[in-house]
């Protein structure tokens, strides 16, 4: 089962340095918070948009996004363990467009990591570079790219929002 391996996993590392380490993977796990407010954008967006999820994650995602009753936000779910691939990979970015049945030219890519929206960008995808940790708004950002948001305003106080 995995819980054992990675257990036994962690016994092995806490040998190797001869000393007690924290469980990084339960701490890792714990600190995923869901944003609230990007849940509700979900829920106003999902009836006019096809959703895709994109992620660098393990097959536990699927249980995660179940466990948080959100998983029917998501048109498609694309995790890079199940896939074979990951991001950067071009063509991770074309299988989610496909499981979409859109272009890549029509959709639209969210992340917090600029090197996967560049990659998104060079497959030919409209590509966000989300500051979450920045405390930006995903709303706003995405009416800056030409998406109608539902109560969504464009700040013309900020020169990098036109």
């Amino acid at each position: 089962d995995r819980r054992e391996r990675l257990e036994v996993a962690h016994q092995q590392l806490e040998a190797m340095v001869g000393r007690a380490l924290p469980q990084l993977h339960r701490l890792w796990q714990v600190s995923w918070n869901i944003v609230l407010e990007n849940v509700d954008l979900l829920h106003s967006l999902h009836p006019l948009y096809k959703i895709a999820l994109l992620s660098n994650a393990s097959p536990f995602l699927e249980t995660r996004l179940r466990r948080l009753n959100i998983h029917q936000l998501f048109d498609a779910v694309v995790i890079s363990a199940v896939v074979q691939m990951a991001k950067p990979d071009p063509r991770i970015y074309q299988l989610a467009a496909d499981r979409l049945g859109l272009s890549v030219q029509e959709c639209v890519y969210i992340d917090d990591a600029e090197p996967f929206v560049a990659a998104a960008r060079q497959v030919g995808m409209q590509a966000i570079h989300y500051g979450i940790r920045q405390g930006e708004d995903l709303a706003s950002l995405l009416v800056q790219q030409g998406v109608p948001v539902k109560g969504a305003q464009l700040d013309l106080s900020n020169p990098s929002s036109q």
